[in-house]
């Protein structure tokens, strides 16, 4: 014979079952919302830092380089997109400063690095961390 045991609650939410004589089903679904939630809240949070991050990396004397950094967070259905930076073509010198020239502008990579930062913070996220 298997006897699970929790600690605790279950988590309702969108993806609870509750199954009659079968705890463990809604502890697992149960889990599972609270990840979906954990993940939803950290899209949110990185929606909001995402646009000023890049701000902040972007260089000191280009100031309309920094106030046209944005941040868009879609949600369809379970499919988050989360899209930062600057709107293609403005300013057109973004590209430039963001991977750099062959003529000595050095790579600015703040997009890019912004970007590690959130994906590494993914997993964690996730399991609530």
């Amino acid at each position: 014979m298997i006897t699970w045991t929790t600690k605790g609650s279950v988590h309702d939410g969108e993806f609870t079952v509750h199954v009659p004589n079968n705890p463990s089903a809604a502890y697992a679904t149960g889990m599972l919302s609270w990840g979906y939630e954990n993940l939803f809240a950290y899209m949110e949070d990185s929606h909001r830092y995402a646009k000023q991050a890049v701000q902040n990396l972007s260089r000191v004397d280009t100031g309309l380089m920094r106030y046209m950094a944005d941040s868009l967070l879609h949600v369809r259905g379970h499919v988050f997109e989360l899209n930062f930076g600057w709107w293609e073509g403005a300013p057109r010198y973004a590209p430039y400063q963001e991977f750099g020239t062959r003529n000595g502008i050095e790579p600015m990579l703040a997009v890019y690095r912004v970007h590690l930062e959130i994906a590494s913070g993914l997993p964690g996220a996730v399991v609530g961390r």
